[in-house]
């Protein structure tokens, strides 16, 4: 939501912007987009973006120390136009933030289902041992079932195994 507002302000505003004229909904799919096609304003967005997530990035950080930060959805995609702020931001506000590795979900808009699926499973069978992403792109020695396979991320098959 905030992402579609501020697009909406920049937008009303005297800046010039393909967001302007854009005939899809203003929202993060679309200052994404426009980002990774050079628009200042859309860049700009993300970068603000990216100093506010970093902020919370970092309070995660201060209290659960992980060793790695996953961000997913449409913003995610834009690259360096929203990860070099949302670093840079939490070098600032963390207090030991080197060493934890901040990276785009390689799962894409698959993130939130994959992610229900498996706390789902957790909740009812009390664990999930063995999660195997399965597409056409690269052969695995074996598949689900024993059957030969094709690793990348595009279909998360989950057995109790």
């Amino acid at each position: 939501m905030a992402i579609a507002r501020a697009a909406k302000q920049a937008v009303a505003g005297s800046e010039p912007t393909v967001l302007r004229g854009s005939r899809r909904p203003l929202d993060a799919a679309a200052v994404t987009a426009a980002a990774r096609d050079g628009d200042k304003v859309a860049k700009r967005i993300l970068s603000e973006v990216g100093e506010h997530l970093g902020k919370g990035i970092s309070y995660l950080l201060n209290i659960l120390d992980p060793e790695m930060i996953v961000v997913a959805g449409d913003p995610a995609s834009a690259g360096e136009a929203l990860f070099e702020p949302l670093r840079a931001s939490v070098d600032r506000h963390a207090l030991q933030p080197r060493g934890v590795r901040i990276v785009p979900s390689i799962l894409g808009a698959r993130a939130e289902i994959i992610g229900a699926v498996l706390l789902a499973m957790d909740h009812v069978r009390g664990g999930v041992r063995t999660v195997s992403f399965v597409s056409a792109t690269q052969p695995t020695a074996e598949g689900p079932e024993g059957h030969p396979g094709r690793l990348d991320s595009r279909l998360a098959v989950i057995s109790d195994r």
